[in-house]
């Protein structure tokens, strides 16, 4: 097989939050045998679609092409191109909860979305990060096909699954935690509502590196993760549980009845060790 140029776009590459490092694990998967060349969208410019007119492109969050008025340009230069979708790209607030919340009524089929609709519908695939979130997809959708919705989901590495897997049987203190973000959709503070109505102990768990949080997670006897709005595969849950910890989640984790989540540690360890050839192979494939 011969090596193929790819060009990796999304917003804000070099921040690390649970999108970046997905895209970038998957990425990572690439590099063994492909030329690979990242590029964050607020540094796209037309002249680079002359530049790299023969390579594949995979997109991950796009919302400055929407701003910067320069998604018509990419339909109108780019041939081939994939689309890994990490929350609702279609709407405008992201989140289909979030946007009722701030408007009192449903998302309908707005010019926005079709526009959108466009974008997705012209790529070669578009991955999922959980079953919950294609089948919203193709209910809001009107131009992308089910046999272009692939189901991938969130990618822990496996450096990562050895650091989770060095704090596996931690000592675990009487407490659970709740996740730190303070946004709307991350339930903060429905979180810690209802750790005081259940009188649970808690605390609010610290940003902190990778190694260092992981140390810290293991710590709690459980975690309780109350999302506002939709999560479509919330790397934090998969961690948890890794650490075996005690969860107390809602139907907006949206993995969460996914099989190999169900299943246990083994089953998720093998769900991950999976992505990356199932991934790949869809791209040479192409």
């Amino acid at each position: 097989m011969s090596s193929k140029k790819i060009v990796i776009l999304a917003d804000s590459l070099s921040e690390m939050g649970g999108a970046e490092k997905t895209l970038a694990n998957y990425a990572q998967s690439l590099l063994t045998e492909h030329d690979v060349i990242f590029m964050d969208t607020e540094d796209l410019s037309p002249i680079h679609f002359d530049m790299y007119s023969d390579h594949i492109w995979i997109v991950g969050n796009f919302y400055t092409l929407i701003a910067g008025g320069i998604l018509d340009v990419f339909v109108e230069r780019v041939r081939t191109y994939y689309i890994i979708s990490f929350d609702y790209l279609f709407c405008p607030s992201r989140n289909l909860e979030y946007y009722r919340h701030l408007h009192g009524a449903e998302l309908t089929y707005i010019p926005y979305v079709r526009r959108v609709d466009e974008f997705l519908g012209g790529a070669k695939c578009l991955f999922f990060m959980s079953e919950v979130q294609r089948a919203k997809y193709l209910q809001h959708l009107k131009l992308i096909k089910p046999n272009r919705c692939v189901v991938l989901g969130s990618l822990i590495s496996q450096e990562d699954l050895k650091c989770i897997e060095r704090h596996v049987g931690a000592e675990k203190m009487d407490l659970y935690c709740v996740y730190h973000q303070d946004t709307w959709q991350k339930g903060l503070e429905v979180s810690v509502a209802y750790c005081k109505d259940h009188n649970i102990p808690y605390e609010v768990l610290p940003a902190l590196d990778y190694p260092s949080f992981i140390k810290k997670l293991s710590s709690y006897k459980g975690l309780v993760f109350l999302p506002r709005g939709g999560d479509t595969a919330p790397r934090l849950i998969i961690e948890a549980k890794l650490l075996g910890l005690e969860l107390q989640i809602n139907p907006n984790v949206e993995h969460a009845e996914e099989s190999w989540f169900l299943e246990g540690r083994s089953s998720i360890i093998s769900h991950m060790t999976s992505l990356p050839d199932k991934f790949l192979n869809i791209i040479n494939e192409g």
